[in-house]
């Protein structure tokens, strides 16, 4: 659903419908070897079905941005008097460093949700990693191919008016007006973010109170009730398991006293609310 969109925005950028198109084919492409990949994964191994959203996200937009990325320098290579071969090779070898490491990094933040041994998190992390390292491969190999392969027609297919040189003629004079006050821009970008960055120093981790969920809930009304009795702590039991020495059963008579020693011991822990033995 968000092609269509995404075509009008590129179309409006270039002016042309076949430049526009390339940037959409590499995402496409890379979204679907990105979601075939998934479900061959799902088939062995346990998903949620973020996977999905996050693959689809990763792919389509990844792949526009990346393949966008050497179109660009593409056509930049060919203004400057480049032949069709000698453009993309130049713009594979150049802009393709940028992408690759630029994947490579987006790859190292996705893998860090490994480590939460959760479910969500992990799939989130998996289907962004072959979201991403799609887009990567489609947007260095698919994407010169089909600049070579559409050569002069790049620019074919031309729909006015186009926002190429405005937006040009925009984006140059800031990126003058920031290099010329470094410093300045910096200081500047700190003030900005330094309010939006003070509450996370403040955050706490934990279940939100009842208050925060919508009232007619029937879980929200379950808490309140439980909270009432004095056992909302009970929403989240912890079972341990004890395994008597020397094949010794649980309810052997020597073993009996030593679990409800336990039990009370770990009843008077701050943390429990309650044991049972």
């Amino acid at each position: 659903t968000l092609a269509p969109l995404a075509l009008v925005v590129l179309v409006m950028a270039f002016g042309t419908l076949v430049s526009a198109s390339v940037p959409l084919i590499v995402g496409a492409v890379a979204t679907g070897l990105a979601v075939g990949t998934l479900y061959l994964i799902g088939a062995v191994v346990p998903l949620s079905a973020l996977a999905l959203s996050i693959t689809t996200m990763m792919g389509l937009g990844v792949g526009i941005d990346y393949s966008l990325f050497m179109l660009m320098r593409f056509r930049e290579e060919r203004a400057a008097g480049r032949e069709i071969v000698e453009a993309a090779a130049v713009v594979t070898e150049k802009a393709g460093f940028a992408i690759l490491c630029s994947g490579m990094t987006v790859l190292v933040g996705l893998l860090a949700l490994l480590g939460a041994s959760l479910q969500e998190p992990a799939s989130v992390a998996l289907g962004g990693c072959i979201g991403v390292g799609y887009s990567v491969l489609a947007a260095l190999t698919l994407t010169p191919a089909l600049l070579v392969i559409l050569g002069p027609r790049v620019g074919k297919l031309s729909i006015k008016p186009t926002m190429t040189g405005r937006i040009d003629a925009v984006w140059s004079r800031w990126a003058l007006w920031v290099t010329e006050r470094p410093w300045r821009c910096l200081f500047i970008s700190l003030l900005i973010l330094a309010p939006i960055i003070w509450p996370v120093l403040r955050l706490h981790n934990g279940f939100p109170a009842p208050k925060f969920f919508p009232r007619g809930l029937e879980s929200s009304i379950g808490a309140v009730r439980l909270g009432e009795l004095g056992q909302d702590g009970g929403l989240a039991p912890l079972l341990v398991l004890v395994t008597p020495a020397d094949g010794k059963k649980a309810l052997d008579r020597s073993v009996l006293p030593g679990l409800y020693a336990l039990s009370q011991k770990l009843g008077k822990h701050s943390g429990i609310q309650q044991a049972f033995g």
